[in-house]
């Protein structure tokens, strides 16, 4: 006894696992030697508990021989198989049959996928730059930017009549008879 006590913690035995019908996948079922209760542990989420995962047992049409159904309270089903091992798959359905659910399913998330997508474009679409709402300060003021754009219909208009005025301005200014002493440096420049 004594030599047993000192050997280390890791080398003595662990809880023995224990048989409990329709777990649902992923639970084991242990027995804790110092209570001498069945606890329950999902190594996946590394999640134990005193209390039993295991659903109740429903009835399903077609269920092959030897499986069994069992619903959690959360509504998911899950089956347990004549070897007493536990599955999310449903055993009425074939491979064939599986293989095509996979495939519809696949096709309803693309499905999903390009609506999000066209919805995405057309409202890329409808959206234009002068929906965009611009700081209000005289640099970013779209009326007084107008004859910058090439697409604004008044922009041919406002680009003639600039044109229109500076060839009169230049036109005046050569027509005049200042000599070029009396020019100030603006009309300079402007020649």
């Amino acid at each position: 006894a004594a030599a047993a006590a000192s050997r280390p913690k890791a080398a003595r035995a662990v809880n023995p696992r224990v048989h409990v019908e329709g777990l649902p996948p992923g639970w084991e079922a242990f027995l804790d030697r110092r209570t001498k209760s069945t606890y329950f542990y999902n190594a996946a989420s590394k999640t134990s508990s005193w209390i039993s995962p295991a659903g109740t047992r429903t009835k399903l049409k077609g269920m092959p021989t030897g499986w069994k159904a069992f619903k959690l309270s959360a509504g998911k089903d899950y089956f347990v198989g004549p070897s007493g091992k536990s599955t999310w798959d449903d055993p009425r359905l074939l491979p064939g049959e599986k293989v095509l659910a996979m495939i519809s399913q696949q096709e309803k998330r693309l499905r999903q996928r390009r609506v999000r997508a066209s919805m995405l474009a057309s409202s890329e679409a409808t959206s234009s730059r002068e929906d965009i709402a611009y700081p209000t300060s005289q640099w970013a003021d779209r009326s007084w930017m107008s004859f910058l754009s090439h697409s604004s219909p008044t922009s041919a208009a406002t680009l003639s009549s600039l044109s229109s005025l500076a060839s009169s301005s230049s036109s005046s200014a050569s027509s005049s008879s200042l000599d070029a002493g009396d020019l100030t440096d603006d009309e300079r420049l402007r020649r």
